[in-house]
């Protein structure tokens, strides 16, 4: 999420009939971007430290509370993927 992309809001599909949307997110994604997703069925925000490789732990917190703030009122769930070290270090953020 700490990256720059192109996409301003990317989402990934499963299989058609059972089908769960993830959206990949920038760091300065607008709400009227989000809202478009969020209509078609997002309902949730994927949050990948360990591919960013990011093991801050007040790095980490930042990304988390952006994603949430970002994310407040759409009721999406947020997938976190990180080491067990940084769930450790986030306990706080997690709360």
């Amino acid at each position: 999420m700490a990256r720059t992309t192109q996409q301003p809001c990317k989402q990934s599909r499963e299989s058609a009939s059972d089908a769960r949307v993830v959206a990949v997110i920038g760091n300065d994604v607008s709400p009227p971007t989000l809202d478009a997703p969020h209509r078609e069925g997002v309902y949730r925000v994927r949050v990948n430290l360990e591919i960013l490789g990011e093991s801050d732990p007040t790095r980490c917190g930042a990304l988390l509370r952006r994603t949430a703030r970002q994310n407040a009122n759409r009721g999406w769930h947020i997938l976190i993927y990180a080491r067990s070290q940084v769930f450790g270090a986030l306990n706080s953020d997690l709360g």
